[in-house]
């Protein structure tokens, strides 16, 4: 007898463009692709329900007093139609005409493709086939590219990579509080890893928001700024958000009593069993 909790996670499920590669640069660009992404199908089928709607502000609704709620996903409830209109007239309004093979051409005279990579795990593979033929419905032609995580993660993050790559899609970031978002969106060093380094983000001043936050020590303060950088964020919208996955955990009643679900998530969000408070609490039937 299986029993399953599913709770918030502090996950942020996302699409980094690489701003090196134009025209993936261009914020209304990364709008459009918003637009185009149906979030409902990539919860719904990519994750089998299994996650939330997008703050587009990047920190998970887990973080309930730093979150801004008012960044919600603004294609929810739009018809699929009215979405991507919105987004081919963004597209038509920066001169990128569509060809005859349904693949757009930018002003400068280059197809609008990418190449998608995500690391093979079955939800990744099945959501950036989705991704990708949401794109296409709006003249961007991306090709799906799933490698083991260490081969796929080493093409972003390598320093002789950086241009060579369009888009990681879905890219899962565990956001591990306001420190951990910080420094992806606010680094102060040029490592690679860090989000904000590896899209090539030249936004000094949303930036700048988030590198003030491991600063501010003012909680009042602090909070008013984290929702002011999260807006940022979203109207800037370096990466573009997809969903945040649920934190699930399955455990067995008939081998085992005890188990007291409020506690089977307290403290860990990778190995909840592993929880003394949890292992203590249990008997064998």
């Amino acid at each position: 007898n299986i029993q399953m909790v599913v709770a918030q996670g502090p996950f942020t499920t996302h699409m980094p463009l690489n701003h090196r590669r134009y025209p993936y640069g261009i914020k209304e660009v990364r709008h459009a692709i918003s637009w185009a992404l149906d979030r409902k199908e990539i919860i719904e089928v990519g994750f089998e329900g299994y996650a939330e709607e997008p703050l587009l502000g990047f920190l998970s609704p887990l973080y309930a007093k730093y979150a801004n709620f008012d960044l919600t996903w603004p294609g929810k409830g739009m018809s699929k139609a009215d979405r991507l209109k919105k987004a081919n007239a963004i597209l038509d309004g920066l001169g990128f005409k569509m060809g005859s093979d349904g693949v757009r051409v930018t002003d400068q005279g280059n197809k609008m493709t990418m190449r998608l990579l995500q690391p093979n795990w079955p939800s990744f593979v099945r959501t950036a086939e989705i991704m990708a033929e949401n794109l296409k419905e709006i003249g961007i032609a991306a090709k799906v590219q799933s490698a083991d995580p260490n081969t796929t993660y080493g093409t972003i993050y390598h320093k002789e990579g950086i241009d060579k790559w369009e888009a990681l899609g879905p890219h899962n970031s565990t956001v591990k509080g306001l420190e951990y978002m910080s420094k992806e969106w606010g680094p102060e060093v040029k490592q690679l890893w860090y989000n904000a380094n590896a899209v090539a983000w030249s936004n000094s001043e949303a930036k700048g928001m988030f590198t003030k936050l491991r600063s501010e020590m003012d909680e009042a303060k602090k909070i008013a700024l984290v929702k002011k950088a999260q807006a940022a964020f979203a109207e800037d919208m370096p990466s573009v958000i997809l969903c945040h996955k649920n934190l699930l955990f399955a455990y067995r009643t008939d081998e085992f009593t005890g188990w007291n679900e409020a506690m089977v998530l307290y403290g860990n969000f990778y190995y909840p069993a592993a929880s003394l408070l949890t292992l203590t609490a249990l008997y064998a039937k």
